[in-house]
């Protein structure tokens, strides 16, 4: 099959079957999931995409370039090249880390991540835009003060469970950004100011204080941020009272990378008509007849926001070539509220030829506690049509 017509197929993919809108970032750590549906970003210089687009359209691709504001319109942003200006499209978290640092950002060279394509709505001479995910300033990897680079990363499920161990203690604790806790993610007698706010990764959430979520920009709270579910890194000092964690913050970053993953029933919305819906698998990718991809991901997508704590104990992975056992691979599980979407990545790469084989057992459930009717028979990816 040629390159061509599988590239439209993940184009459509990636907008029609996951839903992705039209509105709405350490090169090292890729985006499992954006790398899972459309395959290896590949490095250009930004000015070649438009010196000679018909080589990028419908690729992913990694360029650096100067980032631009541009006039009201559907595009905010640009990249400009010494071929004109790319606009671009950002997806939720890489707007969110834009806007926190816009102030800063703005005519420095910038590294993104994203999918170059011919906007047929937009005027000839604007028609290319880039659909980002992941945006960095090309020093990203020297930013951020000393305190942050020297404090652990501890996560908030072992704040929650450590019993005050790591109290009074300098740490780097990633999470989303729930707002003032208009979710109910933590008992609202346990807030100690009108400013605070909440973090949560999976089912674990703290209160941050002393840092606005726009953490070291120059702007105060605002709804755009909490409309991405952004992913923030923060680093202070934690203290536990009554189970409940509490950061005092000294810095908090936007992350330029995929926001951790929320689990909460903010879709419910308390509607017991969408809570007794039992959840399904909607969609596998890759699709029957697409071969697997050299890392062996696939994406499987649920018609509702899915548990994440439950996959690693409840989903197996194992390679078949032939009818006869290949492996059983150790694999990571990267789930995407914002998608509903599980990226399976097994840790040893499918052998020539194989067949990977996706078991989904008992025990995976939704937000609202209802369990997955596996299906009947295991997922298999990479079969021949």
């Amino acid at each position: 099959m040629g390159s061509a017509p599988r590239t439209a197929r993940l184009h459509l993919c990636l907008l029609w079957v996951l839903a992705i809108p039209a509105a709405a970032a350490e090169r090292p750590d890729a985006d499992v999931f954006y790398q899972a549906l459309l395959g290896e970003p590949e490095a250009v210089d930004a000015s070649r995409l438009l010196d000679s687009p018909g080589h990028y359209v419908g690729r992913p691709v990694r360029t650096r370039a100067r980032l631009e504001r541009v006039p009201p319109g559907p595009h905010t942003f640009a990249l400009a090249t010494r071929a004109g200006r790319v606009l671009l499209r950002l997806e939720p978290q890489a707007a969110a880390a834009i806007l926190a640092h816009t102030d800063t950002w703005a005519g420095k060279t910038v590294e993104i991540e994203g999918f170059f394509h011919r906007d047929i709505q937009e005027s000839p001479e604007a028609s290319y835009v880039l659909r980002v995910w992941r945006v960095q300033p090309p020093d990203a990897a020297a930013s951020g003060s000393d305190a942050a680079r020297g404090a652990p990363l501890v996560s908030l499920q072992d704040l929650v469970y450590g019993a005050g161990r790591h109290d009074g203690k300098l740490v780097r604790v990633r999470g989303t950004y729930r707002g003032a806790n208009v979710q109910r993610d933590l008992p609202e007698r346990s807030r100690k100011g009108a400013r605070d706010w909440v973090l949560k990764d999976g089912h674990f959430a703290a209160w941050i204080s002393g840092r606005d979520p726009y953490g070291n920009a120059a702007r105060g709270p605002g709804e755009s941020l909490s409309d991405t579910g952004a992913g923030l890194e923060v680093v202070g000092t934690p203290t536990t009272a009554g189970g409940v964690v509490r950061i005092v913050a000294r810095q908090v970053e936007v992350a330029a990378t995929a926001a951790a993953t929320a689990v909460g029933r903010s879709l419910s919305r308390n509607d017991a008509g969408w809570a007794a819906v039992a959840p399904r698998l909607s969609f596998a990718y890759p699709v029957p007849g697409e071969p697997l991809g050299p890392g062996g991901q696939v994406i499987l997508q649920f018609n509702k926001p899915m548990d994440p704590s439950r996959f690693e104990s409840a989903v197996s992975v194992r390679y078949e070539r032939a009818g006869e056992a290949a492996g059983s691979p150790r694999a990571a599980f990267d789930y995407r509220d914002r998608f509903r979407a599980l990226v399976i990545t097994p840790e040893t790469p499918p052998p020539p030829g194989a067949v990977m084989v996706v078991e989904l057992g008992d025990g995976i459930i939704d937000v609202d506690g209802r369990a997955l009717a596996p299906p009947e028979e295991p997922l298999r990816f990479g079969r021949k049509p």
